[in-house]
């Protein structure tokens, strides 16, 4: 009971839910092993991402031997151009995307199964390391790496009047 007015204060449970923003910076892609035949000096790749409205395709070339054999040292990690993602989420809602690649060849190509990225923002900051053989059976290896970054938002008025003003 309020002294001051007699009136009766009804109380009532108040359920905060932290907001955080959850940051995966540019994924890094790299070649675990030389997945052409030494007649061929770049392998041509096709990655992918999707899921939760991140989806987006990468087709690149890389050098991965001279003809004849002589390999580029691997891995060779190069990050993919514009992968970067950032959400804002609560950790009961957050976000999972899918990562998968396939090396396209003349002949048959390699696939590789996709993997998933989970946003939690209750797993903390961490570089997430996806290592994928090759779907089939073959000798084909890639590796993709992202650091994740975790940060609470701060709750507060993003406009309007505040109650004592």
């Amino acid at each position: 009971m309020n002294p001051a007015s007699a009136e009766v204060l009804v109380g009532s449970d108040v359920a905060i839910m932290p907001r955080y923003r959850v940051t995966q910076y540019a994924v890094e892609f790299s070649p675990l092993n030389h997945c052409d035949s030494v007649a061929e000096a770049y392998t041509e790749w096709f990655v992918f991402r999707e899921g939760s409205g991140f989806s987006k395709e990468w087709e690149f070339d890389r050098h991965t031997a001279d003809v004849g054999g002589v390999g580029v040292p691997l891995p060779d990690f190069q990050p993919l151009p514009d992968s970067a993602v950032s959400v804002e989420t609560f950790a009961a809602n957050a976000p999972t995307v899918a990562y998968g690649a396939w090396e396209e060849d003349p002949i048959r190509n390699d696939f590789f199964d996709r993997q998933f990225v989970d946003f939690n923002p209750l797993l903390g900051s961490r570089t997430v390391l996806l290592t994928y053989p090759e779907k089939f059976g073959g000798d084909c290896r890639i590796q993709m790496r992202m650091p994740i970054d975790i940060h609470l938002l701060t709750p507060g008025y993003s406009g309007g009047p505040v109650a004592s003003q």
